[in-house]
């Protein structure tokens, strides 16, 4: 549809027209060479005119007509398509409208279109394309309006497949349900656009489409990748127009005045897109058979990077090595090269080998050349091999294989190329067995003669291939074997003796190389190689110890000197300390002797382990500046040479002798004796050494020398691998050269490691002269390792451990266990020395000195050194050392000085007052467990006792319990608690709680209860933390004043919740009525949920629905409310009233209205409601003759249904006949009726008579009013159109003459006439919507008179007959009310006890607004009242009661939870005293046992008391008459003596008899005061024990019959108890069901009291009675009060009986545990007097020690003197 309007020009937004490559790439590339390039873009459609084409086209058939709808630019409104030509290039005006028409070149006119013919709506555009294009944006330029619906679709496929772009229409909502019309949100998306199907504007409206949405470009960086691609690629387009713009008209008719006017109009469409190359072309070229055009998009991409096909959608031939792909960026991914090495001419690429290569080369040749063969023509043929000097590129590089046929298989292949890795050759043909050569052509080692005939090619040679020359095996011609150097045998199969492992090296076998010590020889396995070896080696040669074995030293053979005899008395035992800085040690053992001037020292030597030649070494340490000149070594053998021994052929031979002589040197360690001397194994020798004289020119008798030991070392050279042989003797050269021997003659061994070639020789001559290893054997206590140094046997010692074995602590430590030693520490103030008693630690102390380090005064003293004598006051015996603090204060003292008592004592323990220290009596001691005091004082001056009591106890003796605190401290057992209040009471004021129970008496905060710990009634809330609030329960919803006193909660009402109780439950109302609430049951159906108004009961409705519980439909609804309700929605202007028929929804319309909704003209009257007015008489003649042939006709019907039912032919017949003669009168009626003026006239009187009948009734009057508008509405209407008329006459008058005057107009003032053409123009624009709005007045008023008359026509009969039912219903009503009235009187008389018709003054009655009253008592309104003031008082009355009951109820149950807890304590009472039976009858068994083991002891069988205190006195008797310093002064004398050698016989024989006298009366001596001791000691503490055990035994005995007589009383009093207890429990459950019976009358009497609300006098006297129970009740509450008082003190009677029983048991244990007590402390008494026996022990010991060094020193001088004797004696001869 056009509309001829301006025209307005349309230009591309610039963004659109950017190439599309922008999108991906940054800017474009001129060349490819090196990045991705695109063709440019442009208008597809130029050059493709014969490509395009329309489903419809008007004028194609006939020349055919098209109208716009306005046209103010020419007088035609109606034009002519004729498109059976097409248009002329330069024709100005053209019919044709040909699809060909909208596409135009850049800067041409377009004032031609393609139109479709008039009103088909399905219309297509198709664009084909001749190849694969890139399809960017779509613009269509529309010369009329623009489709209401149309789509875009394309192909890729050349349209096997179509894909919709996009949809396009006015409402897509409607028209596209299911397709989202919002931005696409993703590329793949397909939404319906609203933006370009609107109606405006009318002309040149554009469709714009862009392929790649602006909203997602951060989507599309990948040009390439499958959601663009699917996008941008294009075959063909297709657009599709399916609903035009009607602009009103809902349907299209078949009318041409309709279909001419609508139709689609296109004047240009661009379809902007390039020809796709994928990145590969920046330009395109025309294909074969195209007509070239200016600005032509072509379709044949000019390909680049090595690509091909109109697309360059594939590459070129030979270039497939890596697969096509689009060039993206940067990124040209050309197609490159296949590799075929110059033997093909083409491939194709394999995308399976382009996996399996990495992604590196997917090409494959094709048909290979020149004998190659794979992928790339990379290998040769079989039976042809790659010449390997020559590339693989040259022609002739495979080479045919030469095998000699005779020693190769498999017809002669061989080896295509060298692989080193595989093993393959280049031309090496595949050998028989026996076979070798690359040509196969000679026999291989280990085989001979050379055969075609031989299957496997060559003979087996018999010789040994690895044990011939060069691993031949055999002479390859003859067959003879060469053994190679260590191989020996017929065949070169067995090695020579030495050698094993025979192999292919040069020499065919390896030395045995057996270790000359380890084994016994050099020879070994000839397979494994494994030498013999001696015990405990192994290893292949033998030279490597077993795990946890070692190699002993050469110096294994070590003698300490200070272990050895000295001969005289110049030597000195010298024990060295180990160096404490890290420094290893320089001496062996535990240190050295000390050797003067003419000094001897003996060593005994044993264990020799072989005989062999030993060298003896003296190791010493120098304590001058001077060498000892002359030191003499005598060699003693206690049994001779055996004649034929090693020894004696070395004697006879050297003739070396017994004696050396030895040169010590101050500036060496060590010293040699040579020669070596022979021992002979298992043999034992003495070896003297005599220190002869240290110095030539001096004499020094102070002179001394530190020997350390004696070592033999034997003599390397004599042994078997050092001689006999030149390999031996070169041995020995290299042991010698590299001084490996002098590594043993020092103590360090450091340098034993340092050279590899001595640690070989130290193993082996370890293993030869100790024959083998030798186990570690490390002390697992003194060692961290079980293995130890596989050379010397030194296992790793713990801390201060020493010993090879690590077995011993070293000197100056002591405590050898698993955690090494410790060291002496010894003070060296007291101590003479830091060297200590390896077992105990103990010191050698000085005089006056004690303690294990010698550190301490004696027991008794401090003050070291300068000790004084402890200050304890007589309690304890010691004290601390070097604070002088006493130490285990007895008699409960403590202190420095154990002057003041220990807590829990009083008294003044000092020397001079002695007040000892007492039990703090608070009020009883801590050991009677009644005690409440941790200490207490004694008042210096009153001497009495104030004890510091515990926190909740008072009273000088904490007998009291303090404020705030509860209970019975003054009865064992009992204590004091803090009263319970729950922080409710003020802790500063007094008597808050009672002392005895504990119950709280002065609860503050609102709280109650025994702890306070309760809201008070009335409050509620947390009295534990003072948060107490006052109840406010809503008296309209609560049963009471009192809430829940925890939790607040009122006691509600019915159905009323609320903490308050202030609100109804869900889903209910009426809270005010003060009964409860009442369901609101809102109907299901009509209600919106179950609530309603909370005050007035009103559910809230659906629309629709009505009433208080919404189950009836809405003032103006209908409708079942069951299911659902309806609006009525009656025409306001036409219904009588809003409210339709509730059952059909009909409205009530007024009088020639009709209609569902009264909004239409009723049937006899025209116009549009609700002017409707009526037809006239014809119209209701004609309705009054049809109405009556309608009855006839139902007459016909009902009668024909009776033939059927009767089958009379009778009857039918006249029927028939009646019919006929009432179609003549209905055909006689018709054609008289319109002429009959007789008929319409009394139509007419008819008329007037019912609108007579009519004027009394509102819609009459409404009705007439209308109509009356109406009519002055027309008058005024034709008014209007008159003048209208003649103003349309005078326009059209003046516009002729302005037309006429046009030319006139123009040539004068063209912008004047331009100016009144328009003003012209305005006006009749005015005027003509004046005539349409008059127009449709007009037609308002003659729909309103029809409709009104058709009102009138429908309801006439029904208003009459509504009129008439009325007033039969008001009838009903007068006669009902007449009823009432004559009811009144008697409802006055029952109701208000006065009848009559009238109000009554006093009692009022029906209308009056009172009734009842004083004096109107027969009344049932006074009645009422009266009863209910009954009521409330009679509801009063039992909340009273109920309360004194309630109260009464929790007396009885407190009484019963008292009574419970009395049975309670009577229960613990009685276990409390079996178990102090059970406890008493335990310690008499202890006590019986005690006394029967003390028997035992003090009677043993065979020995009486006398025999003992006899032997004990005898000992006693016995004494050493000399001290040790008399002993002391007597050696020195006897010393002094012997320097003087006068009389030495005489002396002799007198110290004799001496010295065996002194040695009889030691060790009797010793024996007789140990005996001594050990019986005094157990006789005293027998003594003891028995005295404490009658004591014990007595006590015990009266205590046990003590609680036998106190249980037996509490089991009496259990029982009494139990039996009143038993009574009590009867008479409360007697009461309790006395009070079940009166709550349950109570319930009745309340039940009477709602149901018989008129019996007040019932009520009455049932009150009275209930008051008569309470009452009697009450006594009998009081009597059982009163029993229960009574029985209440009996029990506390009892309990106070038990309680003194249960006293009297705690009193008899607690003397048990007393007496436990004191013999605990004897026995610590008896071991402290075994602490001090045994100190006198250890005293006796000393004594012993000193009498045995006596004893030595006497056997020395008596030595000394014999020695001295036997000089003398032989210097007299």
């Amino acid at each position: 549809m056009l509309i001829d309007t301006t025209k307005t020009s349309w230009t591309f937004i610039p963004a659109l027209l950017l190439l599309f490559s922008s999108a991906y790439v940054g800017a474009y590339y001129s060349s490819c060479d090196k990045s991705s390039c695109y063709p440019a873009t442009g208008n597809l459609l130029i050059g493709r005119e014969n490509h395009l084409k329309a489903s419809s086209t008007c004028g194609l058939k006939q020349r055919e007509r098209y109208c716009i709808v306005n046209n103010l630019e020419d007088r035609k409104k109606c034009f002519w398509c004729d498109s059976r030509q097409p248009s002329q290039p330069n024709a100005k005006y053209s019919l044709s409208h040909r699809i060909d028409n909208i596409v135009h070149s850049s800067g041409s006119p377009n004032a031609q279109w393609w139109q479709s013919e008039n009103g088909v709506e399905n219309v297509t555009i198709q664009l084909d394309l001749e190849a694969e294009f890139h399809f960017t944006h779509l613009i269509i330029t529309f010369k009329t309006f623009r489709p209401a619906v149309m789509l875009v679709e394309r192909s890729y496929d050349f349209g096997n497949t179509w894909q919709v772009y996009r949809y396009f229409a006015y409402d897509c909502d409607s028209v596209f349900p299911n397709i989202p019309k919002e931005p696409p949100r993703n590329l793949t998306e397909v939404v319906c656009d609203q933006r370009y199907s609107s109606v405006p504007p009318s002309s040149s409206g554009e469709v714009i489409l862009r392929v790649l949405p602006p909203n997602l470009h951060h989507m599309y960086d990948d040009p390439y990748s499958p959601e663009v691609q699917n996008l941008l690629k294009m075959t063909n387009l297709r657009i599709n127009f399916t609903k035009l713009h009607t602009l009103g008209d809902d349907l299209l008719d078949n009318r041409d005045e309709i279909l001419e006017k609508y139709y689609y109009a296109i004047t240009e469409m661009v379809v902007r897109g390039s020809c796709s190359c994928y990145g590969h072309a920046s330009r395109c070229l025309p294909q074969d058979g195209t007509n070239s055009k200016p600005d032509m998009v072509y379709g044949q991409c000019e390909c680049t990077h090595n690509t091909k096909g109109l697309n360059c959608e594939s590459c070129e031939d030979f270039f497939n090595d890596f697969p096509w792909k689009p060039a993206i960026g940067r990124q040209t991914n050309a197609c490159r090269r296949c590799n075929c090495n110059n033997h093909a001419t083409s491939c194709h690429h394999d995308a399976a080998v382009f996996e399996l290569t990495g992604r590196m080369s997917g090409g494959v040749c094709d048909g290979c050349t020149d004998n190659t063969m794979g992928r790339n023509c990379e290998q040769c043929k079989q039976y042809f091999y790659q010449d390997p000097t020559k590339p693989f590129t040259d022609h002739d590089v495979c080479l045919p294989c030469d095998c000699d046929p005779g020693g190769s298989l498999d017809d002669g292949i061989c080896d295509s190329k060298t692989d080193l890795i595989n093993g393959l050759e280049s031309g090496r043909c595949h050998c028989k067995p026996n076979v070798e050569g690359r040509r196969c052509d000679m026999c291989k080692n280990g085989f001979w003669n050379f055969s075609e005939s031989n299957p496997d090619g060559c003979q087996v040679c018999t010789c040994n291939t690895q044990g011939t020359v060069d691993n031949q095996g055999c002479n390859k011609e003859t067959g003879e074997c060469t053994c190679k150097r260590y191989v020996a045998g017929r065949d070169c199969n067995q090695c020579i003796p030495g050698f094993w492992g025979l192999s292919d090296s040069q020499d065919g076998c390896k030395p045995c190389d057996c270790d000359v010590g380890g084994a016994y020889d050099n020879m070994c396995d000839v397979l494994t190689g494994q030498c013999l070896c001696r015990p405990h080696l192994s290893g292949r040669t033998c030279s490597v110890p077993e795990q946890n074995y070692f190699v002993g030293p050469v110096d294994t053979l070590v003698s300490e000197a200070e272990l050895s005899n000295c001969g005289q008395d110049n030597c000195q035992v010298y024990i060295r300390e180990p160096y404490r800085d890290g420094r290893e040690d320089t001496w062996t053992g535990t240190g050295f002797m000390r050797v003067f001037d003419d000094a001897e020292l003996v060593f005994d030597l044993k264990n020799i382990p072989a005989t062999t030649n030993y060298e003896i070494v003296l190791r010493y340490e120098p304590q001058i500046p001077y060498d000892w000149d002359d030191v003499r070594i005598t060699l003693e053998r206690l049994k001779p040479i055996e004649p034929n021994s090693t020894c004696a052929e070395y004697e006879l031979n050297y003739n070396a002798g017994d004696v050396r002589s030895v040169l010590l040197s101050q500036d060496s360690r060590f010293a040699i004796a040579s020669p070596p001397v022979c021992l002979e194994a298992k043999k034992e020798y003495k070896v003297k050494i005599n220190f002869q004289r240290y110095n030539n020119r001096t004499i020094n008798p102070s002179a001394s020398i530190l020997v350390d030991s004696l070592v033999l070392i034997p003599h390397v050279e004599s042994m078997p691998f050092f001689q006999g042989s030149p390999a031996n003797e070169q041995r020995l050269e290299e042991y010698k050269r590299f001084k490996c021997k002098e590594a043993f003659y020092t103590i360090r061994k450091d340098h034993l490691l340092d050279s590899d070639v001595c640690q070989k020789y130290h193993y082996s001559v370890g293993f030869y002269y100790l024959d083998g290893a030798f186990s570690c054997e490390c002390d697992p206590t003194g060692s961290t390792s079980a293995i130890c140094d596989s050379l010397g046997g030194k296992c790793s010692c713990k801390t201060n451990v020493v010993g090879r074995k690590c077995n011993r602590c070293a000197p100056g430590t002591y405590g050898f266990g698993p955690e090494g030693c410790k060291a002496c520490d010894c003070n060296s103030v007291g101590a003479l020395d830091n060297l200590c008693d390896v077992s105990t630690g103990q010191c050698k102390c000085r005089t006056q000195t004690y303690g294990r380090e010698c550190d301490q005064c004696e027991p008794g003293s401090w003050n070291y050194p300068n000790c004084q004598r402890c200050m304890c006051h007589g309690h304890t015996d010691g004290c601390d050392s070097r604070t002088g603090v006493c130490l285990n204060c007895q008699g409960f003292t403590e202190g420095n000085n154990c002057d003041r008592c220990i807590e829990g004592y009083y008294g003044d323990p000092r020397l001079g007052i002695d007040i000892p220290c007492r039990a703090c009596p608070c009020p009883g001691t801590v050991e009677s467990g009644h005690s409440y005091a941790n200490r207490c004082a004694l008042d210096s001056k009153t001497q009495d006792v104030y004890c510091e009591c515990q926190t909740g106890y008072k009273g000088s003796r904490c007998n009291m319990c303090d404020e705030n605190y509860y209970g019975n401290p003054e009865v064992p057992g009992g204590t004091c608690r803090q009263c319970s209040c729950n922080n409710n009471v003020d802790i500063t004021k007094t008597g808050n709680c009672d002392p005895h129970s504990g119950k709280c008496l002065q609860c503050l905060f609102n709280t109650e209860g025994d702890n306070c710990e309760v809201c008070r009634t009335g409050f509620y809330g947390d009295a534990i933390h003072q948060t107490c609030t006052e109840c406010v329960c809503d008296f309209l919803g609560s049963q009471s004043r009192v809430c829940n006193s925890t939790t607040g909660q009122c006691p509600c009402l019915p159905n009323v919740i609320g903490l308050t109780c202030d609100e109804c439950k869900p889903n209910h109302w009426k809270i005010a009525s003060g009964n409860g609430c009442e369901p609101c049951n809102c109907d299901p159906v009509g209600s919106v949920s179950e609530q309603c108004n909370q005050f007035d009961g009103q559910c809230k409705c659906k629309p629709g629905f009505g009433g208080t519980q919404c189950n009836q439909c809405q003032t103006n609804y209908w409708g079942d409310p069951n299911k659902e309700c309806y609006a009525c929605d009656c025409n306001p202007e036409g219904s009588a009233t809003q409210q339709c028929n509730q059952t059909t929804g009909h409205c009530n319309c007024m009088l020639g209205i009709g209609g569902e909704k009264c909004d239409t003209c009723a049937r006899g009257y025209l116009g549009k409601a609700p002017n409707c007015n009526p037809c006239g008489e014809c119209f209701e003649n004609w309705d009054q003759t049809q109405k009556e042939l309608i009855e006839q006709t139902e007459n016909v019907f009902k009668s024909a249904s009776e033939i059927k039912a009767t089958g009379t032919t009778g009857a039918y017949n006249n029927q028939f006949e009646n019919m006929e003669k009432k179609i003549s009168e209905i055909r006689n009626i018709l054609q008289t009726t319109t002429k009959s003026s007789t008929d319409l006239q009394t139509l007419n009187n008819v008329i007037d008579q019912l609108r007579i009948n009519l004027t009394t009734m509102d819609q009459l009057n409404v009705v007439t009013k209308t109509i009356d508008n109406t009519m002055q509405r027309v008058i005024l209407a034709n008014l209007t159109l008159g003048n209208l008329n003649a103003k349309a006459i005078n326009l059209k008058e003046t516009a002729q003459s302005l037309k006429n005057n046009s030319t006139q107009l123009q040539e004068r003032n063209v912008e004047g006439a331009l100016n009144l053409t328009k003003e012209a123009y305005d006006k009749a624009k005015t005027l003509k919507m004046e005539e349409n709005a008059q127009d449709r007045l007009l037609s308002d008023a003659e729909h309103q008179c029809k409709r009104t008359e058709l009102f009138f026509g429908r309801n006439v009969n029904s208003f009459n007959q509504g009129i008439k039912d009325n007033e039969v219903t008001l009838e009903k009503l007068n006669e009902e009310m007449n009823k009432l009235y004559q009811e009144i009187p008697k409802l006055n008389q029952q109701i208000c006890d006065k009848g009559g018709e009238t109000c009554d003054k006093l009692c009022g009655g029906a209308g009056c607004g009172f009734c009842g009253g004083l004096s109107c008592e027969e009344g049932a309104t006074t009645k009422a009242e009266r009863a209910y003031s009954f009521a409330k008082e009679a509801q009063k009355h039992i909340r009273d009661k109920e309360a004194k009951g309630e109260e009464l109820f929790r007396g009885l149950s407190q009484a019963n939870q008292e009574l419970n807890l009395a049975l309670a304590n009577t229960k613990d009472i009685s276990e409390e005293s079996q178990r102090a039976k059970i406890q008493s009858q335990s310690i008499l068994n202890e006590s019986y046992n005690l006394i029967e083991r003390h028997d035992k002891f003090l009677n043993p069988s065979g020995v009486q008391s006398t025999d003992v205190a006899m032997k004990v006195e005898e000992v006693l008797k016995l004494n050493i008459n000399l001290q040790p310093e008399q002993l002391r002064q007597l050696s020195e004398d006897i010393n002094k003596t012997l320097s003087q050698p006068k009389n030495i016989d005489t002396i002799i024989n007198e110290t004799a008899g001496d010295l065996s006298l002194a040695k009889m009366l030691n060790e009797d001596a010793e024996k007789k005061q140990m005996a001594a001791k050990n019986i005094l000691q157990v006789a005293e503490r027998v003594e003891t024990a028995l005295d404490e055990a009658e004591s014990i035994q007595k006590k015990i005995d009266e205590g046990i019959l003590i609680t036998n007589q106190n249980i037996v009383d509490a089991n009496n009093s259990i029982t009494n108890i139990k039996t009143e207890t038993g009574v009590t429990q009867d008479n409360v459950q007697k009461v309790l069901d006395d009070i079940n019976i009166i709550e349950n009358k109570l319930k009745t009497l309340q039940t009477g009291f709602l149901k018989n609300v008129r019996d007040a006098n019932e009520v009455k006297s049932e009150a009275g009675t209930l008051i008569q129970e309470v009452e009697d009740t009450e006594k009998k509450a009081s009597q059982l009060l009163s029993l229960y008082n009574d029985a209440s003190n009996k029990l506390d009677n009892r309990a106070q009986i038990a309680k003194t029983t249960k006293n009297n048991s705690q009193q008899l244990l607690e003397k048990a545990s007393q007496l436990s007590a004191n013999t605990t402390l004897k026995l610590r008494e008896l071991g402290d007097a075994e602490q001090i026996i045994i100190s006198q022990e250890e005293s006796i010991s000393k004594l012993s020690k000193d009498v045995d060094e006596l004893y030595s020193m006497m056997s020395d001088n008596l030595n000394k003197i014999s020695s001295q004797a036997d000089h003398y004696r032989t210097c007299n001869n």
